[in-house]
């Protein structure tokens, strides 16, 4: 091949991958952009309008959890406003995706964890929370977040249980739980 055909060849691959990077770029600032007008539009109250500019945001940057769970949480925040199945439903795909995308972050799988057991899906929640205590066993919060899954099955001494071992890594995080699970399981409405 003669130089001149190299240099060319050379010249075109430096275009065009320039030219992806401006992309991305473009990409990754417009995605900024609506997630900004988002949490404006949350200030205000207008969830509607988040929801829509941060589901442009994902569309922009699909590989980004952060927007994934900002999308979550509008999703969230629209399910407890209107009592909508349908948000719900929403938020946790958001959220599965988030952990898929970045599956070492516990923050993300007690999230996860704590709309599932809202949603009343004990398994799955017990899975991811299960994922999050595996990050960080000692984290007085994930234990905690058990703790309520435990209480929300009806399984009150291993929610007792959760809270104490919270307790313990944190005092005085969870006093006012244990004080309740301890009462009703004394009452017998915990068995």
């Amino acid at each position: 091949m003669p130089r001149s055909s190299l240099r060319v060849v050379v010249l075109l691959f430096t275009l065009l991958l320039a030219s992806v990077l401006a992309i991305r770029t473009i990409r990754s600032y417009s995605s900024h952009l609506l997630a900004q007008q988002a949490e404006t539009d949350i200030g205000w109250g207008r969830l509607e309008q988040a929801r829509s500019h941060l589901e442009r945001a994902v569309s922009l940057t699909s590989l980004d959890p952060a927007r994934r769970v900002e999308l979550a949480r509008v999703e969230g925040a629209l399910a407890r406003w209107r009592d909508s199945e349908a948000a719900r439903e929403r938020q946790l795909v958001e959220l599965a995706a988030a952990t898929r995308l970045n599956p070492l972050d516990g923050e993300l799988w007690a999230g996860y964890g704590a709309a599932l057991t809202r949603a009343e899906r004990y398994e799955a929640a017990d899975d991811a929370l299960g994922e999050a205590l595996e990050r960080d066993p000692r984290n007085a919060y994930y234990w905690g977040l058990i703790g309520r899954l435990r209480e929300a099955e009806g399984r009150f001494e291993e929610a007792l249980s959760a809270y104490r071992t919270a307790e313990e890594i944190r005092p005085g995080s969870v006093q006012p739980l244990i004080q309740r699970m301890e009462e009703r399981l004394r009452e017998g409405r915990g068995e």
